[in-house]
């Protein structure tokens, strides 16, 4: 409990216990203490980014976003060759 992980390190082991039918992960959200339901929890307001930063927020948002979006793109050559489509299959 409030250690910092690195991207990839192992902080658990997915296993059965009990009657589970199944390998499982738990998963729990607690605030002072007492578990609580994550969908119905109302996260604290934040402040809005001061007049003064917004320009270089925007910038960064902006930034950061087309990072992510392109890693979520695959890779060229995980791309099918129009030699190996389907003409049929085009749309």
């Amino acid at each position: 409990s409030g250690r910092s992980v690195r991207q990839g390190q192992t902080v658990g082991y997915v296993g059965m216990t009990g009657d589970a039918t199944g390998p499982h992960l738990h998963f729990e959200t607690r605030v002072g203490g007492k578990s609580v339901n994550p969908l119905t929890l109302i996260p604290p307001r934040a402040e809005p980014v001061a007049a003064a930063y917004r320009a270089e927020f925007d910038a960064l948002r902006d930034r950061l976003k087309s990072e992510i979006e392109r890693a979520w793109q695959p890779a060229p050559e995980a791309m099918p060759s129009d030699s190996a489509v389907d003409p049929a299959d085009r749309s």
